[in-house]
């Protein structure tokens, strides 16, 4: 069943006829009605407001969570390289100080970061 968008209870809209207060012969629109349509539009454009309030505070953490979680892979990324070279390195029995520098900075980094997210 359709609700008249004038508030009228018995306006024939609400059978899917034509509404009364619209046509060639349109019937005055009481004040009552008027008050209730526009209480009615007023709560739909609060409850729009709220949802997009709501869409925007998601979207903002969501980011925020991306931005993250691509630090902490680019962290790994430097972790996972350094490993590399290391055992390249070991392999080729080559492996010098600078080497072991590079890896426990980004150990550190990524043991740092780590700590601070669990605070």
């Amino acid at each position: 069943m359709t609700a008249c968008k004038y508030g009228d209870p018995t306006c024939p809209c609400q059978d899917g006829d034509p509404w009364h207060y619209e046509g060639e012969q349109p019937m005055s629109v009481s004040p009552e009605n008027v008050r209730r349509a526009l209480a009615v539009q007023d709560a739909r454009i609060e409850r729009l407001k709220d949802a997009k309030i709501k869409a925007d505070s998601n979207s903002a953490r969501l980011l925020t969570e991306l931005h993250e979680a691509c630090d902490r892979a680019e962290r790994a990324k430097a972790v996972v390289e350094a490993a590399r070279e290391i055992a390249d390195v070991e392999r080729l029995g080559t492996l010098n100080d600078g080497h072991w520098i590079r890896l426990n900075e980004a150990l550190s980094d990524d043991d740092q970061t780590s700590e601070a997210s669990h605070e």
